[in-house]
């Protein structure tokens, strides 16, 4: 199932995040960087993976630049996937499940905009990752390095709304 985070989701999109991420590994980073992003609940949304009463996975959207653009912009800041679960098509059913949410949420939020823009940074050599981006962002726009280590691809798509 797959449905809108809340505040009680916390603790299992961090432990997610601790085994997904480099940024958020000492204990109770995690939760902090998650909290402060719901409380901006107009610009930031979590959605999460359940089975079994467990959170599995999750992704969360991020509006970009305001929300008065002709063109909106939205990341998909995070997606991640516990690791015992990875490889389920877990990752494909949180975006194919939420984007349309987020158009929605964005055309109520904008009523005149009629196209949307959507961009994802993923690591290069993350294949899997960017197989599963793809079908919102097919196209490559470039690298950048910013946290260390491997380069990362942004990925680029548009959207009618």
């Amino acid at each position: 199932m797959i449905r809108h985070a809340t505040k009680n989701d916390i603790p299992g999109i961090a432990a997610i995040n601790r085994l997904s991420f480099g940024g958020n590994k000492p204990e109770g980073t995690a939760e902090k960087w998650i909290t402060n992003h719901m409380s901006m609940s107009d610009a930031y949304h979590y959605f999460v993976a359940e089975e079994n009463g467990m959170i599995v996975g999750y992704i969360s959207w991020e509006i970009k630049g305001g929300f008065a653009r002709a063109v909106p912009v939205l990341e998909l800041e995070q997606l991640a996937v516990h690791p015992d679960y990875r490889g389920q098509g877990i990752g494909r059913a949180l975006i194919a499940g939420t984007f349309a949410t987020m158009k929605q949420w964005i055309k109520k939020q904008q009523a005149d905009a009629t196209q949307l823009r959507v961009f994802v940074w993923t690591k290069k050599d993350n294949v899997a990752a960017q197989a599963i981006y793809r079908s919102i962002c097919p196209e490559d726009k470039g690298s950048r390095n910013i946290f260390g280590g491997t380069d990362e691809l942004m990925l680029v798509g548009e959207h009618t709304l």
